[in-house]
This record gives structure tokens, sequence and C-alpha cells, in this order.
């Protein structure tokens, strides 16, 4: 894995994102579906739940903000991180033990 990042950062990141926002999704509607009732819990409960605004208490509803619009703080914060991901494979990369460190 980590050869591959090395290789292609980018990529790595990419994927790496598009996993966590599937959980983050996943954990926004429920923690706790019944698996056993979808054998496709993706396209069978987590979508059409996010879909109808069906999700878990969160910060944006405490702070009053309705339905889908109350994943609006984490999507900010999901998107800030990204910028930052994005921009860090860029940066010079030293490996302290080929510096002599």
């Amino acid at each position: 894995m980590a050869l591959g990042l090395r290789r292609l950062p980018r990529a790595g990141i990419v994927l790496a994102s598009f996993s966590i926002v599937l959980m983050t999704l996943a954990t926004a509607v429920s923690n706790a579906p019944n698996l056993p009732k979808y054998p496709f819990p993706l396209s069978q409960f987590y979508l059409p739940a996010l879909a109808a605004g069906d999700l878990a208490d969160n910060l944006g509803g405490l702070l009053g903000l309705p339905g889908l619009l109350s994943l609006a703080p984490l999507v900010v914060l999901l998107l800030a991180a990204a910028g930052w991901l994005w921009q860090e494979p860029s940066r010079e990369n030293s490996d302290p033990v080929a510096d002599g460190a």
C-alpha cells in the first residue's frame, strides 16, 4: 500500500477520500442498520435514507439545520480536509533515513 501511495499519491488520496465519504454518509444515516434485511445496504438502505433526509443526530441538526442541510458542517470539514490532503503530496517528500537524519 505504501509503495502504491508513493507512486500515485493523488490517486490514493482520491480513493481514500471516496472511502471516507461513503463511510461518513453511512454513519450519518445510521450506525446500526438491520443488515440481514438489506443484502445491498448501500443501494437499499443508506442512499434511500439519505435521499429522504432521514439522518441520525448530528452537529447540523443540533444547530437547527433540517434534513440534508444538517450535513453542511460535516461537508465543510470534509472539503477542508480533502483540500489540505490534496496539497500535501505536492510538497517536497523527504526521507529522514535517506537524508542521513
